[in-house]
């Protein structure tokens, strides 16, 4: 009865470094740079380091001495790829692209479907740890470790991570997060998304004339501000539109002074027409679109605001 158990791990054993390497390769299929299947066996160092690593782990598994160690010394001589026999890779498929610095430590433990790029690092922090327990992390299904990535630690990252590249990683991260920086600061997905399609509006925003000044986001009503009785006078009591046309320098020190008084207070979304009530200089050139104007773009659902000068 023992003999057909130790048989029967034996063959399941065996068939799980197919099934690895088989779902390894099915990954390389996927990449963008495949452009003929035999490049897998020539061009992907990764490839032929899971595949001897497989078989060493099995070794590592029976208790065999010397042996796994000596082979995993021999693929990072050919492949610059360092791989404790004794860690605990998914069978489920991995694919390490480039590979080249990629460490791998004895404890570490990687889930199906993570890609690892080059010089990633999954090391211990160096704290003493007693023999048996573990001292690098577990990497979920589905991750992305970018170039350079360093995760130290005991630490887990959850399914679905991406991290950028040089990131340190020293406290676990939740699943479906994107973590970068040094420590790496993980941030949600979803955010991050939501975060890049703002940006993406943003870049969209209106650039007229020579030199605009744009105050992106929303700009006080009529209620909540009342211009000063000072500046009205110093600005433009006492003269016409064709009087103001013809003194730049005054133009463009009321100009000045509108964008100040827009800018003093909480910001607040208004209409241009609710703009020209704010400072007299704006009831005298409603239609005057060369000299100092506000000029309103809604794209969107966000509107822009900006003083342009000439």
């Amino acid at each position: 009865m023992l003999l057909k158990k130790c048989f029967l791990s034996f063959v399941q054993a065996l068939l799980n470094i197919l099934i690895g390497i088989k779902n390894d390769s099915l990954l390389i299929l996927a990449d963008p740079a495949l452009d003929w299947k035999i490049e897998i066996l020539f061009a992907y160092p990764g490839f032929w380091a899971l595949f001897w690593y497989r078989i060493a782990h099995f070794l590592f598994e029976w208790r065999c001495p010397y042996l796994p160690r000596f082979i995993m010394g021999a693929v990072r001589f050919m492949t610059a790829i360092d791989i404790h026999p004794g860690a605990k890779i998914s069978t489920g498929g991995v694919f390490i692209d480039h590979g080249t610095g990629v460490v791998i430590g004895a404890t570490s433990e990687i889930g199906p479907g993570t890609t690892i790029y080059h010089e990633v690092t999954l090391g211990a922090s160096g704290k003493p740890v007693p023999k048996g327990e573990r001292r690098h992390p577990i990497v979920g299904r589905n991750c992305v470790l970018g170039a350079g990535t360093r995760v130290i630690g005991a630490i887990r990252v959850g399914d679905g991570v991406i991290t950028g590249a040089n990131c340190v990683v020293t406290k676990s991260v939740e699943l479906n997060c994107i973590a970068v920086g040094v420590p790496a600061r993980s941030r949600p997905k979803v955010l991050v998304a939501n975060q890049e399609r703002t940006a993406g509006k943003a870049k969209k925003a209106p650039t007229l004339g020579r030199n605009p000044f744009e105050i992106r986001g929303e700009i006080p009503t009529q209620q909540n501000h009342k211009p000063s009785p000072r500046r009205r006078n110093s600005c433009s009591e006492g003269l016409g539109h064709t009087q103001q046309a013809q003194c730049p320098r005054r133009r463009n020190s009321c100009a000045s002074e509108a964008v100040q008084q827009i800018l003093s207070h909480p910001p607040r979304r208004m209409s241009i027409s609710e703009i020209r009530q704010i400072h007299p200089l704006f009831q005298q050139q409603q239609k005057d679109s060369v000299n100092d104007t506000v000029v309103v773009a809604n794209e969107d659902n966000e509107n822009y605001y900006g003083i342009i000068s000439k």
